[in-house]
């Protein structure tokens, strides 16, 4: 029996099965646990493939972000930032992002404690970042639309945690949407013992494919990578499409506010 191994839509690898008894065929329940087998020695695979990336991405992180700060300071003692308020915004996203890249790289091999952290405001945030990439890739065709928002809305999570899968999600979601033009969209809410954010953009997926998402099984190392971090946060993911639209859901255990 032969099981293909597939990174994104190629074949890299193939499993090879020998039946140790006569037998004419292998049952379907055996196809399906040598092929679950497959996909999580594939799963297990690209996990060591991005630590390997990881380690080498920690230097030059830790750098760009001394010297974000260096020009921070720089800029501030010469008078730039209070003349230009356009200078002073994108210093401070420069610095934020460069920091994270920072937070990202310390934290590979350790991560920290988790924090009770309002999802709402880190989901504002990361599509405020979200928006300018859209601007920088010259996109003028993609609308955005928020809310509506419940906030506060907590969670308990490693902020670099929340932050990934948020910029994950809003990543794809904008590549996904056609050349044409569309909207990309965010929303938070409660339900039940949940803390939801919807993030839906102009475009459909295959049910193949949404499947695929939804195991963890999607294109690109950002689905891997966010899948992951939402079951380590005892959440869930799902995707629902209509006939010219996307609805990526993630929910998380709700939590109380944190205590001041």
């Amino acid at each position: 029996l032969y099981i293909p191994l597939l990174m994104g839509d190629e074949i890299t690898q193939i499993l090879t099965f020998d039946a140790l008894d006569q037998k004419k065929l292998y049952t379907e329940d055996e196809i399906e646990v040598l092929i679950f087998l497959g996909r999580e020695l594939m799963k297990a695979y690209r996990l060591e493939q991005l630590d390997d990336i990881l380690h080498d991405f920690k230097n030059p992180a830790i750098a760009i972000a001394g010297f974000a700060r260096r020009l921070d300071k720089m800029m501030k003692e010469k008078g730039l930032v209070d003349a230009d308020i356009r200078i002073s915004r994108y210093l401070d996203i420069l610095l934020e992002e460069t920091s994270r890249l920072q937070e990202m790289a310390l934290s590979i091999y350790h991560i920290g404690e988790k924090q009770v952290i309002n999802l709402t405001e880190v989901l504002k945030k990361r599509f405020e970042i979200n928006k300018e990439a859209i601007k920088e890739q010259l996109k003028e065709l993609i609308f955005t639309k928020e809310g509506p928002f419940e906030d506060p809305l907590y969670v308990e999570s490693y902020p670099l945690h929340l932050e990934r899968i948020l910029d994950n999600l809003l990543n794809n979601a904008t590549n996904a949407i056609p050349t044409k033009g569309g909207i990309l969209s965010i929303r938070t809410y409660r339900e039940g013992p949940w803390a939801c954010v919807e993030i839906a953009n102009t475009g459909k997926i295959s049910e193949e494919e949404r499947l695929r998402f939804i195991e963890g099984e999607g294109k690109g190392r950002g689905i891997y990578i966010t899948y992951r971090i939402v079951k380590l946060l005892n959440g869930k993911i799902d995707i629902d499409t209509t006939m010219n639209k996307t609805i990526v859901t993630v929910k998380l255990p709700l939590r109380e506010p944190p205590t001041s």
